[in-house]
């Protein structure tokens, strides 16, 4: 596995992931108004920055 396969398989299974962790599996931070930042994943989904 590659070490970008490991920090998105990661990233699925963590509920919250760091900025870090984001960007590590190919994913964009972006900001929401009223609701903090968010990983914006390759496969379409997001979650919540911690």
């Amino acid at each position: 596995m590659s070490a970008v396969g490991a920090a998105g398989a990661e990233a699925a299974s963590s509920p919250n992931i760091t900025r870090d962790e984001c960007t590590a599996a190919g994913g964009q931070v972006t900001a929401r108004p009223y609701d903090g930042y968010v990983c914006a994943m390759p496969d379409g989904t997001s979650q919540p920055i911690t």
